[in-house]
């Protein structure tokens, strides 16, 4: 018998026009930003599932939130696949792990993404658009830095009205001991052709630290937190970190809204 997943609502505000961006220093608040804000996995290790396997299988992707996760697919250099994952978070642009775009192992640039968004084996609920642009920092391209690990893929068909948008939680002070949720598709389950979730509690090393199960392929995923009846994005899973023993990723500090900013509001744009 299938495991019972949690069932999310959606954040109240117009998905189709804006991002929502949520502080929770003080208080949660809510603010409308103008709708135009866009392998082989990178960093120490990309795959681990520690002790038991405790991820779970999303039965219906189509459903919010789940709607807002998408597979990605990459090309680099030469002809050979390369996958992860990322999240939908305006009506033209997905959230995820800057390697996914620009890997230094692989020549560079991506010259390729597939964006299939909520994913179940062959079907796919809304279809498939390709990217039309990426953007990442320089920091990353020159230091490699998981600190950078975050980019955005902009791309060509409009999603939000249909699959919802991911809203997003910031704070100011680090994740420390939070309850997540990670989701994305992992490739040791039916080649990441179906998408699964894993949770646990963070733990904060510099960036974030958790026991939550995840594989190759799930670069990129959203680190959700659960808040009320809500799942906030508040990171992105990076993958393993061998000096703690544990998997590892980046919350949504304020360098990165910083970025998204930048980018919506067309400043980076050429």
């Amino acid at each position: 018998m299938p495991q019972k997943i949690e069932t999310y609502k959606r954040v109240n505000h117009d998905v189709s026009d804006n991002i929502s961006f949520i502080n929770k220093d003080k208080y949660i608040r809510s603010e409308q930003i103008e709708r135009n804000l866009i392998n082989k996995e990178g960093g120490n290790s990309q795959k681990k599932v520690i002790n038991d396997d405790e991820r779970r299988k999303i039965i219906n992707s189509s459903v919010y939130p789940f709607s807002t996760i998408v597979k990605l697919v990459m090309r680099f250099s030469g002809k050979k696949k390369f996958y992860g994952t990322g999240t939908i978070i305006s009506n033209y642009h997905l959230l995820t792990a800057a390697h996914n775009i620009y890997n230094h192992d692989l020549g560079g640039w991506a010259t390729e993404i597939g964006i299939y968004p909520a994913r179940a084996g062959r079907i796919l609920p809304f279809g498939y658009t390709k990217m039309t642009q990426t953007y990442i920092q320089e920091s990353y391209i020159k230091n490699h830095s998981e600190d950078y690990d975050f980019g955005l893929i902009k791309f060509l068909r409009p999603y939000a009205n249909i699959t919802g948008t991911s809203s997003i939680i910031s704070y100011k002070n680090p994740i420390d001991n939070f309850n997540i949720r990670i989701i994305g598709y992992p490739l040791d389950k039916k080649l990441g052709a179906f998408m699964f979730y894993s949770k646990d509690i963070t733990k904060y090393r510099k960036n974030l630290l958790y026991t939550a199960d995840t594989y190759r392929g799930q670069s990129g995923s959203g680190i959700f937190q659960p808040t009320g009846s809500y799942l906030l994005l508040a990171g992105i899973h990076l993958g393993y970190n061998k000096k703690h023993k544990l998997n590892r990723g980046i919350s949504l500090n304020y360098n990165i809204i910083n970025f998204i900013d930048l980018i919506i509001n067309k400043k980076l744009e050429t």
